[in-house]
């Protein structure tokens, strides 16, 4: 368990300073923006509450938001597991297992 953990946070080291990173999270926070600003037309005509999550479930009924924020999710994790000088040696110290 201990060599999982040292190799998951190798690969998430200097994750939350990648440039990459920075900009998805940026337009995620535009894409729910964006279609909070679309329930709330709705709640203004018709003059009713909105509870928290009704946004998130509007993100599934609109195609081009489910694509956009599928792209955004494959942007983000466009480079993890890391390949690097020393993913070889990390995967022959350990087992198949771990």
């Amino acid at each position: 368990m201990k060599q999982t953990l040292g190799i998951v946070r190798y690969n998430f080291f200097g994750f939350f300073c990648n440039p990459k990173v920075i900009f998805t999270f940026f337009l995620e926070f535009v894409l729910s923006f964006l279609l909070t600003g679309r329930i709330m037309v709705v709640m203004d005509n018709y003059n009713t509450p909105v509870q928290s999550i009704e946004p998130f479930l509007w993100t599934f009924g609109d195609g081009t938001a489910v694509l956009l924020s599928s792209m955004l999710l494959l942007l983000l994790f466009s480079d993890l597991p890391k390949m690097t000088p020393v993913t070889p040696y990390q995967l022959i110290r350990t087992t198949k297992k771990k």
